[in-house]
């Protein structure tokens, strides 16, 4: 898929699509980054990676949740917030800074993604 910023969605939305992987970058000024974990079918959480991807490539395992915080200062000056669409629930809440997005337990897969970044106040 296309790569798509601030806040804008990734995925599909109502065609009964799973995601497989998610791949992320953050650009900013602050020092910092990002560490993130899947929980993948057959697979469970995989463990906190700051790699550029989560997931799995080529296996056919859908995404069924993910959670997702920044480090170093970047963490002192922003919030990442992010939500899910999942199968049979639609758009989930927003959540942010290392809760889960997504279904644990439920085997539903997660079709769409929203990523973005708060200013902190």
């Amino acid at each position: 898929m296309a790569t798509v910023k601030d806040g804008a969605t990734t995925g599909t939305v109502g065609q009964g699509l799973r995601l497989e992987t998610l791949r992320l970058a953050i650009a900013s000024s602050y020092p910092g980054g990002f560490s993130w974990r899947g929980q993948v079918q057959n697979i469970g959480w995989q463990a906190w990676t700051s790699g550029n991807q989560i997931g799995t490539v080529g296996q056919g395992l859908r995404l069924e949740s993910f959670q997702l915080k920044l480090t170093g200062d970047l963490a002192a000056h922003y919030s990442v917030q992010y939500r899910a669409h999942v199968q049979n629930i639609g758009w989930q809440g927003w959540v942010s800074d290392g809760q889960t997005a997504g279904t644990v337990g439920q085997s539903l897969r997660i079709e769409a993604v929203q990523i973005r970044l708060v200013p902190k106040p």
